[in-house]
């Protein structure tokens, strides 16, 4: 029982967390960025930039998409538009400090007066990043934790090419320090002036990222709508995501070249991240940060794994509402009890997970980690989410202990 004072004092401090976190929402709500939607949205959004005192530009990305030739037609028109262009394409998986200050360093080289991001969660966070350390001009270690900004940020768009951390719209960046650390900035000021949710440079992306982006979408949504904070307007949002999820990630995942189901899965991942932005996450995210920083887990691939072993282990706190998120996403007729359907809830989550080729184990996880990773993960969500039950050292140990498939 020597554990038990701390997790008593953990569970006071969550619940003031809570409150706090609350009050914050309802008195400082994040803008949102001017919308561009559809097919060729894209393009409008370079037409727009073409339109601000932005005329040069720094547009960060990654080395992929670049090789891809994703990225050639933006750089093409807006050059048309008499924009000038550099681009820094240094950006990792799971971005780390080191290439951020490099992408700073580029964009001062360039004398650049703007900063587009095209790619995926780790891109767009490693662009907040720059972004607001160019705004304030103090390094990027001074801006981790919260509302840590004084000044706006460099003027800052958005391409996202897959559909899942919703980072176009939230307030948060996670990057990557030294010795398995994860650093997190959370501030209104990181979110782009505008973005475009665009099919077009979705199409070409392997089924595995489809998959592991996608069911990042959804744990977006299961975590914002349980969790302990409740907003009325965007709850909604939370359910018709995991609607949009079940209905299309399938379709995406294997016909990648469908433009429907594309723009379908970039607008449930936007949703997603705005019911998450104002109710907050939970001990999904805490896990699997975890797992990203000690194993480069892939982050939208470790949500996937993780979800269910949490779901289920906070099964008794959270029925009712996967019962309730069940009936309104459409998946459930609600003609039985809640357990019952909060079970079949998280069944179907799995049957997704088979389909779009999700692993259920990580055999990465070393023995020895276990207890770090437990006390950062319990950390982190302390302190940083309004989850519907604190897991316990024991409990968050036996998820770790399963996921390792022994």
């Amino acid at each position: 029982m020597i554990g038990a004072p701390k997790e008593m004092f953990d569970a006071i401090y969550n619940a003031v967390f809570r409150q706090v976190f609350s009050v914050i929402m309802k008195v400082m709500p994040p803008p949102a960025p001017k919308l561009y939607q559809g097919q060729g949205s894209a393009k409008a959004l370079c037409q727009h930039i073409s339109d601000t005192e932005v005329k040069s530009l720094l547009i960060i990305t990654s080395a992929e998409l670049v090789e891809l030739g994703l990225l050639k037609p933006y750089i093409d028109l807006l050059e048309q538009l008499e924009v000038s262009v550099s681009v820094f394409d240094k950006i990792e998986p799971n971005p780390s400090i080191s290439s951020v200050k490099a992408a700073i360093d580029s964009y001062h080289q360039h004398q650049c007066q703007g900063v587009l991001a095209f790619g995926g969660g780790s891109v767009i966070d490693a662009s907040k990043a720059v972004t607001l350390q160019i705004g304030n001009k103090v390094p990027v270690e001074k801006l981790v934790g919260l509302f840590k900004a004084r000044k706006k940020a460099a003027p800052f768009f958005a391409i996202p090419t897959t559909a899942g951390t919703g980072s176009e719209i939230t307030s948060a960046a996670v990057i990557s320090g030294e010795n398995h650390q994860k650093m997190f900035i959370v501030d209104h000021k990181s979110i782009p002036i505008a973005t475009a949710l665009d099919s077009e440079p979705m199409l070409g992306l392997p089924n595995f990222i489809t998959a592991d982006t996608g069911i990042d979408v959804l744990t977006h949504a299961v975590e914002a709508y349980i969790s302990k904070v409740d907003n009325p307007t965007k709850i909604p949002l939370a359910i018709n995501a995991v609607k949009l999820v079940f209905e299309n990630l399938p379709k995406a995942y294997h016909q990648g070249r469908d433009h429907e189901a594309r723009a379908n899965m970039a607008l449930a991942s936007f949703q997603a991240g705005d019911a998450f932005n104002f109710m907050g996450l939970g001990f999904v995210h805490a896990i699997s940060h975890q797992l990203t920083a000690f194993y480069q887990v892939p982050h939208g691939r470790a949500n996937a794994i993780v979800l269910p072993y949490v779901l289920t282990a906070s099964f008794d706190a959270i029925a009712p509402a996967l019962a309730r998120l069940s009936i309104a996403a459409g998946l459930a007729n609600g003609e039985t009890n809640q357990r019952t359907l909060a079970q079949q809830f998280i069944d179907q989550i799995k049957s997704l997970l088979v389909e779009v080729n999700i692993p259920s184990t990580i055999e990465k996880i070393k023995t020895e980690d276990i207890p770090s990773i437990v006390k950062g993960a319990r950390k982190e969500a302390v302190g940083n989410y309004a989850v519907p039950y604190l897991l316990s050292v024991r409990e968050c140990t036996n998820i770790l202990q399963q996921l390792q498939g022994k």
